[in-house]
């Protein structure tokens, strides 16, 4: 079983149109007609869709984010469970975050 599945799952998801007085902050404006939306905003999309808090949003948006910096700006498509390992180790080790921050991490996976 992959590690990514949860967040392909997240960002394959079809996206809905936001109704009307239910702008966000960071919500961005429409892109190109066949532009495709960046990473960030499909997960945003997907997380819309199945009707999750704002905070919960923040909370995954964060994490998808630290994910991608801490390895140089690679796409999720492109890594693996090695990867996933490597930022969950570099928590625990590095950051010295809890167990309960690490399941946080561990929770967009």
């Amino acid at each position: 079983m992959t590690d990514t599945i949860a967040l392909r799952a997240l960002v394959e998801a079809p996206a809905t149109q936001l109704r009307h007085g239910s702008q966000r902050a960071g919500d961005r404006l429409p892109a190109a007609p066949g532009a495709k939306p960046k990473l960030l905003d499909q997960v945003r999309d997907a997380i819309r869709t199945r009707h999750y808090s704002y905070r919960t949003e923040e909370a995954y948006v964060g994490w998808i984010r630290r994910f991608i910096l801490f390895h140089g700006k690679r796409h999720p498509a492109e890594m693996g469970a090695a990867e996933v390992s490597a930022f969950l180790s570099a928590l625990a080790i590095t950051a010295h975050v809890s167990a309960s921050t690490q399941n946080q991490g561990r929770g967009w996976l």
